[in-house]
């Protein structure tokens, strides 16, 4: 059984950018197995398997995979403009109950005559079997059926779509495998990949979003300061205090202060006592 990840890059900008993604990958995973697919040779050690092909769409459609972009048993593909912060392996460890995984875009874009709201392409985990490689054959030809129904040229909505009326036994990655920016959200727990273009580094998102580890609103504005970067991450306590409040008041008004006071202590002292 084989686990690996996968880039695609047309054009030296976008080969730069994996190169970049690639480190920071190799950084986290440093005996992972990397392949790219690219319409240039690639001089660069960072990548396992170097793989030259002519794309086969244009524009957005480029970052379409097809079933002949599946090296491995279980694949990871990653967009170029990625940074990776933090452990993948959950992902390869979801892919033995899943044939895919995938984020939700945190657009909630909706697409037309189904009922669920787009999907985000930029991190995608699958296995190498017959019905993933049926799924991206029809996801390619969806592609070109949208753009030339309605001009609509990114490959989320044809993505979702397919996935949509697939037979794809498929799960939806939280958002911290894919924080876009810049955007606002929530996340807890360590974010794993930063993913998006932006005027700070994306290794400096990925850091300053991970000073913490818990429960965590963001907002990264489409231009930040050196001043401003510690504004990024948000722990929301003071909401936290603010329920908790008034959640005390209410049970007082209601219940008076001595069973407030009872509930209090049945509810926090075991806690506090399983801390010690």
């Amino acid at each position: 059984m084989t686990n690996g990840f996968v880039y695609l890059a047309f054009g030296s900008k976008y080969v730069n950018e994996a190169k970049i993604s690639a480190r920071s990958l190799k950084e986290i995973h440093p005996d992972a197995n990397i392949t790219i697919y690219s319409d240039i040779e690639i001089n660069n050690n960072i990548f396992d398997k170097t793989v030259k092909i002519n794309s086969t769409y244009s524009s957005y459609g480029t970052s379409i995979i097809n079933p002949n972009q599946i090296p491995y048993d279980k694949n990871i593909f990653i967009d170029t403009d990625t940074y990776v912060c933090s452990s993948l392996e959950r992902i390869f460890d979801m892919l033995d109950e899943y044939d895919l995984v995938v984020t939700q875009s945190p657009g909630r874009t909706e697409v037309p005559d189904i009922p669920i709201t787009e999907y985000n392409t930029g991190v995608i985990g699958f296995v190498n079997n017959d019905d993933v490689r049926e799924f991206f054959t029809n996801w390619g030809s969806q592609y070109e059926k949208i753009k030339e129904e309605s001009g609509h040229s990114r490959n989320q909505r044809s993505f979702t779509k397919e996935l949509y009326y697939s037979n794809i036994d498929h799960l939806t990655l939280s958002r911290e495998y894919n924080v876009r920016v810049p955007r606002c959200g929530y996340v807890n727990g360590e974010v794993k990949i930063v993913h998006g273009s932006h005027n700070k580094s994306l290794k400096e998102i990925g850091k300053a979003l991970n000073k913490s580890n818990k429960a965590r609103v963001y907002y990264i504005p489409p231009k930040i300061s050196s001043e401003s970067m510690h504004t990024i991450v948000f722990p929301p306590f003071y909401v936290r205090y603010k329920n908790l409040i008034s959640l005390g008041v209410n049970s007082i008004k209601k219940d008076g202060i001595v069973k407030t006071a009872k509930k209090i202590y049945d509810i926090y002292c075991p806690k506090l006592k399983g801390n010690q």
